[in-house]
């Protein structure tokens, strides 16, 4: 067994014990697994002590490398006003390919806006570096959906915690991370109609929490000077949704499924998961 299918498999397991029991009429989707890529240039300063303005620019690749799949425009404003704390928020713009509109033969572009507040602390033991962050974001769409199937918005919980190690001596810091992701409004599947004769009566509800993706990474950052860096890491990115395909008028559709030897009718909710192994590369340039 590969070290990132071992990795998946752990997540896996977690994921189970957190889902709900709803899980056991989900339909089961097979993995989507696939290799991708991270190219960013970024650029900071400080603005007063303790105040740090940054911008990033980063371009992504999937599909093995072989398509591009979005950019990634990014400012942050961090403050540390104790030496084991700090806080700070920011703006990412996502615009995303969405392949050839058939009819114009044009390129479709959606974009996303998210939001971001943070809260870090920070613990120093000799050369080694503790940190332990906690992000809470939104994720705001702006194209045309169907919102019985998901929210505007979405409410994600990331929980960072890092260990990096850098050397007096050497201007190599190797780091290594995990982050869960917990989504805290996805939509409740029971709030919605079953059956046209229930159509327009049921609110949505978007109270639906659990985790929805475990990001690991593996780094180095190498200072070339006082100004300049590189950091180059390898990611695994494990993620888990339920999707539900559900009509204009909010009812969930059904369809027919196999179980064991025959075909049996169910709800249209998706549990769908995937393993993506990510190489990147960024520079950074402080002012």
């Amino acid at each position: 067994m590969t070290a990132h299918r071992l990795s998946f498999a752990v997540v896996a397991a977690v994921a189970l014990l957190l889902s709900e029991p709803l899980a056991h009429a989900q339909i089961n989707e097979p993995a989507d697994n696939d290799l991708r890529g991270r190219l960013g240039v970024g650029l900071s300063a400080d603005l007063a002590r303790g105040l740090e303005l940054s911008v990033n620019q980063e371009f992504r690749m999937d599909n093995n490398f072989t398509s591009y799949d979005r950019f990634v425009t990014s400012a942050a404003l961090t403050y540390k006003p104790l030496q084991y704390f700090k806080i700070g928020a920011g703006y990412t713009l996502f615009s995303i390919n969405d392949g050839i509109n058939e009819t114009s033969g044009e390129r479709v572009w959606l974009f996303k806006h998210r939001v971001s507040l943070d809260l870090s602390g920070l613990y120093k033991v000799g050369e080694w570096h503790f940190s332990l962050r906690e992000r809470f974001q939104t994720t705001i769409r702006t194209d045309d959906f169907n919102h019985y199937q998901e929210p505007v918005a979405d409410l994600i919980l990331r929980t960072r915690a890092r260990v990096s190690y850098k050397s007096r001596r050497v201007p190599l810091e190797p780091h290594i991370s995990v982050e869960p992701y917990v989504r805290l409004n996805a939509v409740d599947p029971s709030s919605l109609a079953t059956s046209e004769l229930e159509a327009g009566t049921m609110r949505t509800k978007y109270s639906k929490a659990g985790l929805s993706r475990v990001r690991s990474i593996l780094g180095l950052t190498w200072d070339i000077n006082s100004r300049n860096s590189f950091d180059f890491y390898f990611m695994g990115d494990a993620w888990f949704e339920t999707k539900i395909d559900a009509k204009k008028n909010g009812v969930i559709k059904t369809v027919m499924v196999k179980d064991g030897d025959d075909y049996v009718s169910r709800q249209a909710i998706y549990y769908r998961h995937g393993f993506n192994s990510i190489l990147g590369v960024s520079y950074n340039y402080s002012f």
